[in-house]
């Protein structure tokens, strides 16, 4: 199963009880501010594709001048972003892909935040085929999931397998998943992004040519 949503991890799929959790007991508000800041370096009126946005919680911490547009599938994390960000974005209820995707080569930055290790390689690799399609040349997608590393803390790798999404992977097996689309792929392991004891791998993968010139 690639994600599980039942039994106590069923209430996260409400935007409340989402928030409440990320917020209050994880510290996502310390994680977020720190990844806008070192990572996705926003800067004016700069178009930002987020992809798998839950309820637009990063826009708390994005510049007011900056072009927002959030997909997600859950009906419920899209409705409270529509409630509280209307004016600051456009939100789509549906799995985005290249199909779905309203604008192509014109996104200066594409957020997949703790996307990847709900998602097989099949559909991880379309991710980063779709964030592909939907970047400028110069732009780039940054990646924020749990990874298993040699000699983690038992208590790290047990909150890792609790998780809902299925699929959290080594570092070397991200990086060549993102490899498979993107040219150039940077990465850092953290261990400090949030409140409770969780390892971190960040990518920034930027798109270094076009669709046409391959």
């Amino acid at each position: 199963m690639d994600h599980i949503n039942t039994g106590f991890r069923s209430i996260l799929s409400y935007s409340f009880i989402y928030n409440f959790f990320q917020k209050v007991m994880v510290g996502s508000n310390k994680a977020m501010k720190k990844l806008v800041k070192e990572y996705v370096v926003p800067f004016p009126k700069a178009r930002i594709l987020d992809i798998g946005c839950g309820t637009s919680s990063v826009l708390e911490h994005l510049p007011e001048s900056i072009d927002y547009t959030g997909y997600d599938s859950n009906p419920i994390y899209i409705k409270s972003s529509i409630k509280k960000h209307k004016n600051r974005g456009c939100f789509y209820c549906e799995h985005i892909s290249k199909t779905t995707l309203r604008d192509k080569n014109s996104f200066d930055i594409v957020l997949a935040q703790s996307i990847l290790h709900h998602l097989n390689d099949e559909d991880a690799t379309k991710l980063f085929s779709t964030a592909f399609e939907a970047l400028k040349v110069g732009g780039y997608l940054i990646t924020f999931d749990s990874v298993y590393i040699p000699n983690q803390s038992k208590i790290v790798k047990f909150l890792i397998d609790k998780d809902r999404g299925q699929h959290t992977r080594t570092p070397e097996r991200y990086v060549e998943l993102a490899d498979s689309v993107f040219l150039k792929v940077e990465s850092a392991i953290r261990h400090d992004m949030y409140r409770i004891p969780m390892t971190i791998f960040i990518m920034k993968c930027t798109k270094t040519f076009s669709a046409t010139q391959v």
